[in-house]
Order: C-alpha cells, then sequence, then structure tokens
C-alpha cells in the first residue's frame, strides 16, 4: 500500500499523541517553553520512524530494521547521559552491553539468512 494513502491516518495519530501529551504533561518540569514543544513530541517521531519503517519495509529490508531497532534505546540512554540529564551508572553500562549482544545476535542470525 503506498505510504499516501496512509498519510490521514498517521496525522490523525500523531494529533492524538499531541492531544494525549497536552493532557498528562503538566507545566512543571519542562517549564514557560513546554506548549511549543508538544507538536514536536507528537509529529515529528511518530511520523519519521513510520515513514523510514514504511520505505524499510517496502525495499525489502526487514531484518535490517529489525536489528537496528536495537539502537532505539541504546541512542536515547546515550543522549541522556551525554545532555547531563541521568548519570552514567554501572548498570546503564551493563544494559548498553546486553542490547548490543542483542543486535549482535540478531544481525548474526540476519547473515545467516542471506
Amino acid at each position: 500500500m503506498p505510504g499516501e494513502r496512509l498519510r490521514g491516518g498517521h496525522i490523525a495519530g500523531a494529533g492524538l499523541g499531541f492531544a494525549g501529551a497536552a493532557l498528562i504533561i503538566s507545566d512543571g518540569g519542562a517549564g514557560s517553553h513546554q506548549p511549543e514543544a508538544l507538536p514536536g513530541y507528537g509529529l515529528r517521531p511518530v511520523g519519521l520512524a513510520f515513514y523510514a519503517w514504511d520505505i524499510g519495509v517496502k525495499r525489502g529490508y526487514i531484518q535490517l530494521l529489525g536489528t537496528n531497532s536495537y539502537t532505539a534505546p541504546l541512542l536515547s540512554t546515550l543522549f541522556l547521559v551525554l545532555t547531563g540529564t541521568t548519570l552514567g551508572q554501572l548498570g546503564l553500562a551493563l544494559a548498553a552491553l546486553l542490547i548490543t549482544g542483542g543486535a549482535a545476535l540478531a544481525a548474526r542470525a540476519s547473515f545467516r539468512l542471506v
């Protein structure tokens, strides 16, 4: 199915995500710029991730997409550590090793299929 035919549903999903975030997130933590940030939470990550996934599936890169999905929690945690939002602790390092091991195991299985 062409991605263009799905656009309305994705826009609706992003809008619902925006509405849910607006209802749930309070003013306390993010400061005065929070209302301007909410559209970014609801639109960009959802839309970009879906279109990247859609293109990858249509071109036959399903195993690669699955293997690369392991990087999302690793990169987001690394970003939090680098920005000082959280501390780099031994538990995080162990989790990073486990994620990397899972990705390597998935990649190994993918290469055997080729």
